[in-house]
């Protein structure tokens, strides 16, 4: 009896233990993703985005993507001459109701290798996107601004 009351002492101590264990274990983050209200095809705001975005709508193609942002919630890529960079969420923080910051990891050419950069993106009005973005170049951080507008 005694070796049997020991063995039920031990099973219930064991489970307890763990209990705490799993219950102290930290919570593991949310997978970084680029907001929904940003997702989609984009264009620089000017005469040749516009354009662009037209013929992009009569001809749906890989080749009609030259010069558009595509923004989907793992990966934000831009098209140029044919090519295209692309990055992914690191980070993804509400600033204010439709402005966020990212940290991402930016990839140029599709290589492996890539750098983090920092991204800051304002939702003027639907469908018209700022976007802030730091670089490097040349030893020193740089900061470019660009206005988008939603191919639809």
């Amino acid at each position: 009896m005694n070796a049997l009351y020991r063995l039920l002492l031990v099973s219930c101590l064991l489970v307890s233990t763990v209990g705490l264990a799993t219950a102290a274990a930290p919570a593991v983050p949310a997978e970084a993703k680029y907001p929904a209200a940003i997702h989609g095809t984009w264009f620089v705001r000017d005469a040749a985005g516009r354009a662009a975005c037209r013929q992009l709508l009569r001809n749906r193609t890989e080749e009609k993507l030259k010069d558009a942002t595509v923004i989907s919630a793992q990966r934000w890529v831009d098209w140029s001459e044919g090519e295209s960079s692309h990055a992914t969420p690191v980070s993804v923080r509400r600033i204010a109701p439709g402005q966020w910051r990212f940290v991402e990891h930016f990839h140029l050419n599709d290589d492996d290798e890539f750098v983090v950069a920092k991204t800051s993106v304002k939702l003027v009005r639907p469908g018209v996107i700022s976007e802030t973005y730091e670089y490097r170049d040349s030893g020193a951080t740089k900061t470019a601004t660009r206005s988008l507008v939603r191919c639809r």
